[in-house]
């Protein structure tokens, strides 16, 4: 991802630098690609985290289910008896 940011970030500054608006800036490049390493980072932790929540959410609606067939089994039998 740190190769796409700086290659992008080169594509605008290359731009700006053959266009003749604004200036070719190193340090606007050092700036974007890193910008955009740690917004790559803060979006992989959020989707890990989204997962395991409902990874959490799945496996807890399954045990109630699993609960709840329980119970009206039992009280099936209890009145059948």
């Amino acid at each position: 991802m740190t190769l796409i940011s700086f290659e992008f970030s080169l594509l605008i500054e290359c731009i700006q630098l053959v266009s003749k608006v604004g200036s070719f800036d190193v340090d606007d490049m050092i700036l974007n690609t890193l910008g955009g390493s740690l917004g790559y980072l803060c979006f992989w932790v959020a989707r890990k985290w989204k997962k395991r929540r409902n990874e959490k959410k799945k496996n807890n609606r399954s045990y109630k289910f699993t609960e709840k067939k329980k119970s009206v089994r039992g009280m099936i039998a209890c009145v059948g008896q």
